[in-house]
């Protein structure tokens, strides 16, 4: 599930602990990272630009392919392009999509850019279907963190947990 699903999950009761990507209230969740990664813009490896991006701002003319909101993927999104003072809209073309595996398949078939976690295309990249966009103003890594409530008693298992998968 996106992140605002798996929060409200937690807090209300369904799920125990999760695996998340987004932003999270840390008052209200204990946490562990459990890894860093880089995120990226990505195109179909033959994607042809009118002229080839060097800074974010030479992308807006692209079809954005973003996930839908309450997913921690546009949510960090959205908030390193604000950094940058970019909105989504400024982009020419936009489709919100729910499954990331959909977006893979869409940026295979160079339906348009996206930005997401090199873990997520580091396959397609070394086959030669995706290429990173080396851009000179965005370069970020976020934290995939295990989270669970606030004083739970069971924190001390999901630290274990996490250990043992890291």
């Amino acid at each position: 599930n996106n992140t605002d699903e798996l929060l409200h999950k937690l807090v209300s009761g369904e799920i125990q602990f999760a695996l998340v990507e987004g932003y999270y209230d840390d008052v209200d969740f204990d946490s562990m990272v459990f890894r860093t990664e880089p995120f990226i813009p990505v195109c179909a490896a033959g994607h042809v630009f009118a002229g080839e991006p060097v800074q974010l701002r030479d992308l807006l003319e692209e079809h954005l392919l973003i996930r839908e909101p309450g997913s921690g993927t546009r949510d960090i999104l959205e908030k390193n392009l604000d950094i940058k003072n970019i909105r989504l809209s400024d982009f020419a073309h936009i489709t919100e999509i729910g499954s990331m595996h959909v977006i893979l398949q869409l940026l295979e078939k160079d339906a348009g850019i996206t930005f997401l976690y090199r873990t997520a295309v580091e396959e397609g990249i070394r086959e030669g279907v995706f290429r990173e966009l080396e851009l000179r103003d965005f370069q970020m890594e976020h934290d995939f963190a295990f989270i669970w409530n606030k004083g739970s008693i069971y924190a001390d298992t999901y630290r274990k947990i996490c250990r043992e998968l890291q």
